[in-house]
C-alpha cells in the first residue's frame, strides 16, 4: 500500500510540470518503486562521486548539492574519488557509474543512512536527479527563501528505464510565439517526462522566427506581424544569442535539438 502511495506521489509531482501553454509533455512514472520504512535526511550530507562520471553528470550532481546547501543552510560537500573496486560510503549521497545499467536507466536506493544512485551514462544520472528531487520537499525545486533544517526523502528502491532510444517532443515557434524563458522551462519539464530530443520548429515557407546574421531584416519582415496583421507583434523572433542559450540549456539536460527549418 505504501509503495502505491509513493508511486502516486512521484507521478503527481511529474504531472504537475505539464503546463506552459501545451508546450510541455506530461511526466513519466518510474517503472518500479519498492517502498521501505523510514526516511533519509539529505540536509548537510556529503555527496560522493565516482571519478569515472562524465563532466555533465558531475556538474548536474554538484548543482543539486548546491541547491540542498542553499535550502537547508547546511553545506553539502562534493567529494570525487570513489574507486570502482572499493566499497562505496555507507552514508551520504553516493553516485556510482554502473555499466550494467542500460543506457538512460537508473537506480536510486534510499536507506535511512544513505542514498545510492547508479546509472551508466549522463542521461541516466540526469533522470535519476529528477526523481530524487521529486522525492524531496517541493522547496528543493522551487525558488523559495524558506529554509529547511531537514530534507527528508522516503526510503525506497526506485528503478526506471526507457523503452525507446529516441523520445522526441516538438515545439512549434512559428505558429505560436514562445518566450525564451518559457522555452528554457520547457526543457526542464522535458527531462521529467524523459524526452531526449527536441524538434524545434523555427520557420517554414511563409513565416520566420529566427534572425539571420546574413539578413537581419528578414525576421522583422516575416515574423508574426507580417502574417497576423498585428504590428505590436513585430520582433517576435529569436536572435543568435537566444538560440545559443537554448542550445546550451538543452545540452545541460542531455537533450539533443533538431532545428526544423523548411
Amino acid at each position: 500500500m505504501r509503495s502505491l502511495a509513493i508511486m502516486a506521489y512521484l507521478f503527481l509531482a511529474l504531472a504537475s510540470y505539464a503546463l506552459a501553454a501545451g508546450t510541455v509533455p506530461a511526466g513519466q512514472e518510474p517503472k518500479s518503486v519498492e517502498a521501505r520504512k523510514g526516511s533519509f535526511n539529505a540536509a548537510g550530507k556529503g555527496f560522493y562521486l565516482d571519478p569515472r562520471l562524465d563532466s555533465l553528470s558531475q556538474t548536474s550532481i554538484a548543482s543539486l548539492a548546491g541547491r540542498l546547501s542553499l535550502v537547508s543552510g547546511k553545506i553539502s560537500t562534493v567529494v570525487t574519488g570513489i574507486s570502482a573496486s572499493a566499497t562505496p560510503p555507507d552514508k551520504g549521497l553516493v553516485f556510482l557509474l554502473d555499466q550494467s545499467q542500460p543506457s538512460e536507466a537508473f537506480e536510486v536506493d534510499v536507506t535511512p543512512s544513505r542514498m545510492l544512485v547508479k546509472a551508466s551514462d549522463a542521461r541516466g544520472f540526469i533522470y535519476a536527479l529528477q526523481a530524487v528531487k521529486q522525492m524531496m520537499p517541493p522547496e528543493v525545486s522551487e525558488k523559495t527563501a524558506k529554509a529547511l533544517p531537514r530534507i527528508l526523502v522516503p526510503c525506497a528502491l526506485v528503478k526506471d528505464w526507457q523503452d525507446e532510444a529516441e523520445r522526441p517532443h516538438e515545439i512549434d515557434c512559428v505558429s505560436q510565439w514562445i518566450e525564451p524563458s518559457a522555452l528554457r522551462d520547457s526543457l526542464a519539464h522535458m527531462v521529467t517526462a524523459r524526452k531526449n530530443v527536441l524538434i524545434w520548429r523555427l520557420r517554414d515557407e511563409e513565416k520566420w522566427a529566427e534572425a539571420l546574421a546574413s539578413d537581419p531584416e528578414l525576421a522583422e519582415k516575416w515574423a508574426y506581424a507580417a502574417f497576423s496583421g498585428n504590428a505590436s507583434r513585430r520582433g517576435d523572433f529569436y536572435t543568435d544569442e537566444q538560440i545559443g542559450e537554448i542550445l546550451r540549456a538543452a545540452k545541460s539536460y542531455g537533450i539533443e535539438v533538431y532545428q526544423l527549418i523548411y
